[in-house]
C-alpha cells in the first residue's frame, strides 16, 4: 500500500515538474511571443515574463506642444518651416526640380496674401516652447475652401501634430459652410494621400503641366 502511494506521489511530482517546464519553453521561444493568453498582454506582465523593464522601452517623449491661431499677420512665422516643405518637394519631384529650385518664400507668401485679400485666411502654428514645429495654412476664397500649407518639422511627427493642426483648420472653414474643400498635393508627395483620407479629402483628378 505505501508502495502504490509513493508511486502515485512521483507520477504527480514528474507530471508537475514536465508542465513547469513546457510552460517556461513556450514563454522563452519567440515563435511562441505572439501567442501569450490575452490574459498576459498587460504591458507590466509581459515585461516580467520576458525580462525586459519598462525603462528599457524606446518611448517617444511626451511634448508639450502649444497652439497660436492667426490670420496672414502669422506668415512670415512659418518661413522656416516652409523652406524645409520646398526642400522636400524638391527631393520627391520628378519632372520640376527647377521650380522648386527656383521658389521662394516671398513669392508664396505674394500668392497666399493675394488669396487672404479676396477671402479669408487662417494660420495655425505648433510651437515647442518659442520654436515653431508645424503650421497649417487655409483659405476660404469664392466659397471654396482650402488647405494651402500643411508641415511638420521631422523631428515632431508622429505625436499628433498634423492631426491636430488639420482638425483646427477645417473646423473654422466649416463655419464658413464651403462649397467645397481641396488640398493641392505635389506630384511626389502621394504618401499624404493616407493622411488627408481620413478627412474625407480623397484623389480626383491630376493636372499635368508642360515642363
Amino acid at each position: 500500500m505505501v508502495a502504490k502511494q509513493y508511486a502515485a506521489a512521483v507520477s504527480v511530482a514528474v507530471y508537475c515538474f514536465l508542465i513547469c517546464i513546457a510552460g517556461i519553453i513556450i514563454l522563452t521561444m519567440p515563435k511562441y511571443r505572439l501567442t501569450v493568453p490575452r490574459f498576459l498582454t498587460s504591458r507590466l506582465v509581459r515585461d516580467k515574463l520576458y525580462g525586459m523593464t519598462v525603462v528599457q522601452r524606446s518611448l517617444k517623449p511626451i511634448m508639450d506642444i502649444s497652439y497660436i491661431s492667426g490670420n496672414e499677420e502669422l506668415l512670415d512665422s512659418i518661413e522656416p518651416l516652409w523652406v524645409e516643405l520646398n526642400k522636400l518637394h524638391l527631393e520627391k519631384s520628378q519632372y520640376f526640380k527647377s521650380l522648386y529650385t527656383r521658389n521662394t518664400f516671398e513669392a508664396r507668401k505674394k500668392a497666399l496674401l493675394s488669396a487672404a485679400r479676396k477671402g479669408h485666411m487662417l494660420v495655425v502654428l505648433a510651437c515647442d516652447k518659442d520654436l515653431s514645429v508645424g503650421y497649417c495654412v487655409a483659405s476660404l476664397v469664392e466659397g471654396i475652401g482650402e488647405i494651402d500649407s500643411l508641415f511638420v518639422a521631422e523631428n515632431y511627427r508622429k505625436q499628433g501634430i498634423a492631426k491636430r493642426l488639420m482638425n483646427e483648420a477645417l473646423q473654422w472653414l466649416e463655419t464658413f459652410n464651403p462649397v467645397k474643400i481641396i488640398v493641392k498635393v505635389s506630384v511626389g508627395n502621394e504618401d499624404v494621400f493616407g493622411f488627408y483620407a481620413r478627412y474625407g479629402l480623397l484623389p480626383r483628378l491630376a493636372e499635368l503641366q508642360r515642363v
